[in-house]
């Protein structure tokens, strides 16, 4: 900045200069935030990139973007914002992170119920799992404390089995089946159950065939319930 003092019949003239510093103002601009569900491809965009601190309408001259650190498991993520534009050498920007947050998805492992007879075989436990999400490796035993030596009603336990460490991504529901034993398998001998077409003497004229006893074990090895 320039002055000049023309003087005047008292004063001499003079002129002098000095300098006025415009420093750069201070502004903000804050990363959006998100969330989602384990598993969930792609990402839900982001909220929007806001600023503050920006004056005469340069807000609307930036350019804004945004991103998150990368990431599946379940937890927690920053988000970052970016802006560009010329109006920025106007300004000292502050950048305030944002945050994405991962959260577990719903995992179901359920026992199937199991029917035994006491003296016979355990039956197989199996079960089945619902829910997994990027083909994770995880698998299930099922257990007991039953046994066919007495009749009576167990639990059937599941347990999940997790190699890869990806539990921690779910939130795990067990579903207990039942293991239930009954005192003695139906016994068919001494009787014949009429059946059109059934195992025994051959259907002949209007009377149906005859499920004999003796072929009743061979039809029904492990008995058979009716109700």
């Amino acid at each position: 900045v320039k002055c000049v003092y023309d003087g005047d019949p008292n004063h001499f003239g003079s002129e002098g200069e000095n300098t006025i510093r415009i420093t750069p103002l201070r502004a903000v601009v804050i990363a959006g935030s998100g969330t989602k569900v384990y598993g969930t491809m792609p990402d839900p965009a982001l909220s929007a990139v806001t600023t503050t601190g920006f004056v005469n309408g340069d807000a609307a001259t930036l350019t804004l973007g945004q991103s998150r650190a990368a990431g599946e498991n379940v937890g927690e993520y920053v988000t970052t914002a970016t802006a560009s534009g010329a109006v920025l050498a106007n300004y000292t920007v502050d950048y305030v992170e944002g945050e994405f947050t991962i959260t577990p998805a719903p995992l179901v492992i359920r026992a199937n119920d199991k029917l035994a007879y006491v003296g016979t075989p355990m039956p197989a436990l199996d079960g089945a799992i619902t829910g997994i999400r990027f083909g994770d490796a995880i698998t299930a035993t099922y257990s007991t404390v039953g046994t066919t030596a007495v009749a009576g009603s167990w639990p059937i336990v599941p347990a999940a089995v997790d190699p890869d460490g990806k539990l921690s991504n779910y939130t795990v529901q067990i579903i207990n089946g039942t293991l239930t034993v009954l005192s003695e398998v139906c016994n068919a001998n001494g009787y014949i159950t009429y059946s059109q077409g059934g195992w025994g003497s051959k259907p002949s004229g209007g009377n149906p065939g005859a499920l004999l006893a003796q072929h009743f074990q061979t039809v029904y090895p492990n008995g058979l319930i009716l109700g």
